[in-house]
């Protein structure tokens, strides 16, 4: 497991965290350097800091710190309403609900006789953490989710505007097809050239999702389906379903249902096993090509954008009911893993990973 000093600050101490124990008189040591573990950070100094070599590898068994200040989701429903409010309580015991006026605090042990009949969730997010290129609710409603991602940076939103037109490029394609091969069950085997260059196309587009959404996240060196499927719980991709509002004849569509990591990763996702044997065998896997696996693919192109840039890309109400696709399943997120407003610090999900491994957008990944 590798650490990644975060703060570079002149101090006597040049070793790894030592709680004092290399000499250098504890006022002279500098508190604000932090180490990270995925999304966790530690005070350089801190006893609970991990111990690091002259490479950085951890020398400890115990190497994860514990993240304090401590968030909790405390929730309340008198049956019409539901209440939340996020608590942040320090080291000492001490808890102060965020985002009122007053100063008041509580000792953590009071909560559960001041606040009876409410349910208390620690969060593994501070205010304003949030996992690059991935979408979560900010509140545990159920309307709420997908939500939203907080990155407003250039290189975000330009990612989100190249794919948005790759998309309506696919849907363009699909529509014409569906103008020539009427898209109902009866007719899901029917396969051709124009079908199977849209299913390569989608499939492709999925996994240049996929492999930047790991890139930023911190997992740069490995790729293929074993990789991506990994996606899969993190984003909650399952949980997707999708209406073809054109064509109400057609059940909602859950394109990623089923796909789990693991050695069968690319099995338990036929449209994109499907891609993978008509790319490398055409003449043989041709009749694999069909309209049902193109279909898949595209709306699978289309959750991937939804469940990185939520409610933010996919149209609600009105909007949605007269565009072509409309996201009618999202995602029930535990209350332990929504986002928090705060002051925005991306954090990575795939942990063991440094900001200085992520490949830049400028350069060929």
């Amino acid at each position: 497991m590798r650490f990644k000093q975060e703060t570079e600050r002149a101090t006597p101490c040049k070793g790894p965290p030592c709680a004092g124990e290399c000499g250098v008189a504890l006022a002279e040591h500098q508190p604000e350097t932090t180490w990270t573990l995925g999304a966790r950070e530690m005070p350089f100094c801190s006893p609970t800091a991990p111990r690091l070599d002259a490479k950085g590898h951890s020398t400890t068994s115990e190497n994860v710190g514990v993240l304090m200040p401590e968030y909790r989701l405390r929730t309340y429903c008198d049956g019409f309403n539901l209440t939340e409010q996020i608590w942040e309580i320090d080291d000492g015991g001490s808890a102060r609900q965020l985002g009122v006026t007053g100063d008041r605090t509580w000792r953590v042990e009071q909560l559960a006789t001041d606040f009876a009949g409410s349910n208390s969730h620690k969060l593994k997010l501070a205010p304003g953490q949030y996992f690059p290129r991935m979408a979560r609710p900010y509140s545990i409603r159920p309307e709420a989710s997908p939500g939203s991602n907080p990155d407003t940076s250039p290189t975000f939103r330009n990612a989100r505007g190249t794919s948005s037109g790759h998309l309506h490029a696919m849907i363009e394609r699909l529509e014409h097809i569906c103008r020539v091969v009427h898209p109902c069950v009866e007719n899901f085997d029917a396969y051709g050239h124009e079908v199977r260059n849209l299913l390569i196309l989608a499939c492709t587009e999925v996994e240049a999702q996929c492999k930047n959404i790991m890139a930023a996240n911190g997992m740069v060196k490995t790729w293929g389906t074993k990789a991506y499927a990994k996606l899969a719980p993190a984003m909650k991709l399952g949980e997707y379903q999708v209406t073809l509002n054109w064509y109400p004849w057609l059940d909602p569509i859950a394109p990623f249902l089923g796909w789990e990591p693991g050695e069968m990763s690319t099995q338990s996702l036929p449209w994109y096993r499907a891609y993978n044997q008509v790319k490398h065998d055409r003449e043989t896997c041709f009749p694999m090509a069909t309209l049902q696996n193109a279909l898949f693919a595209v709306i699978g192109s289309f959750v991937m954008l939804c469940a990185q840039y939520g409610w933010d890309f996919a149209l609600r109400d009105k909007e949605g009911e007269r565009a072509f696709f409309q996201l009618t399943g999202a995602p029930t997120w535990p209350a332990e893993e929504i986002y928090v407003l705060g002051e925005l610090k991306p954090v990575l999900y795939f942990s063991g990973a440094t900001q200085d491994e992520i490949p830049s957008h400028d350069e060929p990944n």
